[in-house]
């Protein structure tokens, strides 16, 4: 499994391709079970909200974002690279909210939370979020990464504004 979130960290660093992914339907489970693990897990942790507020957001943005994916995949004819899309999104999406969770989890234990730095470090891992599936998305759906990186934030979005509508923040 190190040598699976090795890759992981190597597609968020663009270093890696997504083509490589593996595309095993237990691989995805195992990797959706850790994404939404961390996805839950993270926040709770470090806001006050309520689990199940953030559990419910987590899992609707989820689905949303697999369906839109899945959506995209068939309509521009790639139905086959929809595991290994899948896959390296939801693995890299995993890498990235742990690294957002420990950069912003470790010195808010320690310190006084900065409003001005909170805001700075998580856009910059929300802009680093959309390139990476930009990146991704470009690669599967044989896109310019301009249009990938624009159909990721869509994705994202629409999925972000659903979780929230859903857990009612």
């Amino acid at each position: 499994m190190g040598i699976v979130l090795l890759f992981f960290c190597g597609v968020c660093l663009f270093r890696f391709s997504p083509e490589i992914a593996p595309k095993h339907p237990w691989i995805a489970m195992m990797v959706l079970a850790g994404n939404l693990s961390v996805g839950i897990i993270a926040p709770v942790l470090i806001t006050e909200d309520p689990g199940i507020k953030i559990a419910t957001g987590v899992f609707v943005s989820t689905a949303v974002s697999v369906g839109m994916i899945r959506l995209a995949c068939y309509l521009r004819g790639f139905s086959e690279r929809f595991m290994q899309t899948l896959v390296t999104w939801l693995g890299c999406d995993l890498v990235l909210t742990a690294m957002f969770a420990l950069t912003m989890g470790i010195p808010s234990l320690l310190l006084e939370p900065n409003v001005g730095t909170t805001v700075f470090v998580g856009s910059l891992f929300a802009i680093w979020s959309v390139s990476v599936l930009g990146f991704i998305l470009s690669k599967a759906l044989s896109l310019h990464m301009v249009l990938g990186v624009g159909f990721a934030f869509t994705i994202l979005l629409v999925g972000a504004g659903l979780g929230m509508i859903a857990s009612g923040g």
